[in-house]
């Protein structure tokens, strides 16, 4: 039960990462490039996720170098993950696009928010797959 608990608050502090970053990404989307603007936004949810990540595991928000080196490790792998994920799926847009077959209408919305989707269903994606397992069995454990 308390694993699933931690689950829980560990999704909770992601989904204040990831939301921090698709709205600092799609913000930033409008003065920049968009894979210039994931990367920032990546690196930008990725420091606040530390904060929160450390509270979950270790019941504090205070920095631990200790904690951070090994954080910083699997964060540079789940940011590459990210962003490898994220372009790909820009570089394809017009491929998928094509695959999906919609009204002018909903063709239009979809172009609009394709970014921030992309985004989002990248990072789901990445936090079950990497970021949980790893954080709670390798990251944040005193061994």
């Amino acid at each position: 039960m308390q694993e699933l608990v931690k689950m829980v608050k560990s999704m909770m502090g992601g989904g204040t990462a990831a939301i921090i970053f698709v709205s600092t990404s799609y913000v930033l989307d409008k003065i920049m490039n968009a894979k210039l603007s994931s990367a920032v936004a990546l690196l930008v949810g990725a420091i606040c996720n530390f904060y929160m990540q450390q509270r979950v595991f270790l019941n504090t928000s205070k920095a631990d170098m200790n904690f951070g080196r090994r954080y910083i490790c699997l964060e540079i792998i789940i940011l590459g993950c990210c962003l490898f994920g994220v372009n790909m799926l820009l570089d394809r847009k017009k491929e998928i696009q094509s695959a999906v077959t919609m009204n002018t209408e909903t063709l239009e919305k979809f172009d609009k928010y394709y970014n921030t989707m992309v985004r989002i269903i990248v990072a789901m994606i990445v936090f079950v797959v990497i970021s949980f397992p790893v954080r709670r069995y390798w990251v944040f454990t005193s061994k």
